[in-house]
């Protein structure tokens, strides 16, 4: 069997989950693209995809996750979790209510260090 991490790049987090590969379970971090042609039948995969830099999304291989669910092979972090857990609000939303607290947020004008200009507003918890 081989168990594949999907992601883009090899993290502490992700080597220390090939580390604790039990006996008899081949594990390894695989792109999302070389995930569709390397797992089969009796494989599994591992989604770690992780936030863009920009925080507006999730890296890409959403849809190889997707595929590869489709083919039978099973996917733990699957779409849904990894949606969850990236975007906060539908991660307060699939939650209890009293296990999210979402801080106060106001819209204010930005303050520039001195010499440097700042246009626009900005989003500032309170």
């Amino acid at each position: 069997m081989h168990l594949a991490v999907i992601a883009h790049r090899e993290t502490e987090t992700n080597l220390r989950l090939i580390e604790t590969a039990p006996r008899g379970v081949e594990m390894s971090i695989v792109c999302p693209a070389e995930s569709l042609n390397l797992l089969r039948s009796g494989d599994a995969a591992l989604g770690r995809l992780d936030v863009l830099p920009t925080v507006d999304g999730i890296e890409l291989g959403t849809w190889e996750l997707a595929r590869l669910a489709a083919e039978g092979v099973p996917v733990l972090n699957g779409l849904r979790t990894l949606f969850a857990t990236h975007d906060k609000l539908q991660s307060c939303a699939s939650s209890s209510p009293a296990a999210c607290r979402i801080p106060g947020r106001r819209l204010g004008r930005a303050r520039a260090e001195r010499g440097r200009r700042v246009h626009g507003r900005v989003l500032t918890r309170s």
